[in-house]
């Protein structure tokens, strides 16, 4: 069975250098279809899968009750220096964070305490996502792949 041609684009983004969550928006932005949003959803639970021991690791070494303290800690860890890219990539922190907050049976109130407190992380990708995409002109590269065609961009 051949491969979606969606899962080998995303693929090629990712080895480029685009996070889980950059190729996500800008696949949204720019190519997105259906067979977009399932090959996405694939290659998000195959990323969690790969990087479990992480979110585990993650997941105990914040394990507080409190959501500002929790991702103060989760900050601490991951993204100390902020003139370097965080340790740790947005899907990464967002699944520590549903593991806390499933531990814990935070309410939507607390939830989007920590949605708040972490969306410097999902901004911080999409900008370097959207400057990757003009920079390296992904829509080119991809046409050269043979990936898209120029009817599609």
């Amino acid at each position: 069975m051949r491969r979606m041609e969606e899962r080998q684009t995303y693929d090629v983004l990712r080895d480029v250098g685009f996070t889980h969550y950059g190729t996500h928006v800008m696949v949204k932005r720019h190519l997105y279809t259906r067979r977009w949003g399932r090959a996405l959803e694939k290659e998000k639970a195959a990323f969690i899968a790969e990087n479990v021991e992480i979110i585990r690791d993650l997941s105990f070494q914040c394990l507080i009750d409190d959501p500002e303290t929790m991702t103060a800690r989760l900050t601490g860890l991951i993204w100390r220096d902020r003139s370097e890219p965080p340790a740790v990539e947005y899907t990464i922190v967002r699944a520590v964070v549903k593991n806390i907050a499933e531990v814990f049976d935070w309410d939507k109130k607390e939830r989007q305490v920590v949605t708040d407190r972490i969306k410097k992380y999902r901004i911080y990708e999409e900008k370097v996502a959207q400057i990757r995409w003009t920079a390296l002109n992904i829509p080119t590269y991809l046409r050269m792949k043979g990936l898209l065609s120029p009817r599609n961009i």
